[in-house]
């Protein structure tokens, strides 16, 4: 239990001062701040550009029938 409080407290100081995701320094709330969750234009365009060379990925699972023949589902009928 009591890590659990500790991990919760340590969120919730992250939530008060969070970092810029590129350069890791504070970043302003974002009331105050347009580029929010950045700390400046160059690591938003830093950030836009490590997507751009897919240098991050999102992945997906994709579903399989019970008798997989390696080709994902569709709910397109095949004539």
């Amino acid at each position: 239990m009591l890590a659990t409080r500790k991990t919760l407290v340590l969120q919730l100081q992250n939530m008060a001062h969070p970092l810029c995701p590129t350069c890791k320094k504070p970043v302003e709330p974002y009331q105050n701040n347009p580029l929010f969750p950045f700390c400046s234009e160059r690591c938003k365009l830093v950030d836009l550009g490590n997507w751009l060379e897919d240098r991050y990925r999102v992945t997906l699972e994709v579903p399989f029938s019970e008798g997989d023949d390696g080709v994902p589902d569709t709910d397109e009928q095949k004539p």
